[in-house]
């Protein structure tokens, strides 16, 4: 198990966001492998623990929306407050957005919470502006 994630360490690329670093490597068979870990330097075996369970959690949030065929290794970064999970789904998908491991390679838009996207008002009426 552990050549596996040497193996995505050395072979693979990544990057890094605030609270995740993503390693990845392409792979000849279909289906994502994840491997989630965490480093000594966060200090307590519970805060180490809560940070694996989150990356696990938000990975399965965003996993249908992810390019298929990959390894994937999500280190979590020592980081003072404590997201939740929310966060640290949005942050693994800015960071898998930018190295393209997202199907939609659109950016997303937000919504103003009145029903319109961006705050543009859509003349049709029926369909919100993308």
């Amino acid at each position: 198990m552990n050549y596996e994630f040497a193996r995505v360490y050395h072979k693979g690329k990544y990057a890094a966001n605030r609270y995740v670093v993503v390693h990845y490597l392409k792979k000849k068979t279909p289906g994502n492998r994840l491997g989630v870990s965490c480093s000594r330097k966060v200090k307590g075996s519970v805060r180490r623990n809560r940070r694996k369970r989150l990356l696990r959690e938000s990975y399965r949030l965003l996993e249908p929306g992810l390019e298929q065929g990959y390894d994937i290794v999500l280190i979590a970064r020592d980081w003072r407050e404590d997201p939740g999970c929310a966060a640290v789904a949005d942050d693994i998908a800015r960071t898998m957005r930018r190295i393209g491991l997202m199907k939609d390679r659109t950016p997303r838009a937000r919504d103003d919470g009145e029903g319109n996207r961006d705050g543009k008002q859509n003349p049709a009426g029926d369909n919100p502006v993308l």
